[in-house]
């Protein structure tokens, strides 16, 4: 657990930028919940932004939640 707590001031910058694209590519997928006055580039940063911390925040927390329930989790919140 500490190994991976030691890699996490890294994961913001990878994912994001990783996430990003995936996020692009899979749009569609959370366009019936984006409010028409938002930018697309805003859009997508929050949608990364959001799954950084959402990996973030299960970490620090022990990782107790399946990643079924983070998922879930994840899904609620954007």
């Amino acid at each position: 657990m500490s190994e991976v707590k030691h890699l996490i001031p890294n994961v913001p910058k990878y994912f994001k930028t990783n996430l990003q694209k995936l996020v692009v590519s899979q749009l569609s997928m959370f366009e019936s919940r984006k409010n028409k006055n938002l930018p697309d580039s805003f859009w997508v940063n929050h949608i990364a932004s959001t799954f950084v911390e959402t990996v973030r925040w299960w970490v620090d927390n022990g990782m107790t939640e399946s990643p079924e329930i983070i998922t879930e989790y994840f899904y609620l919140a954007v």
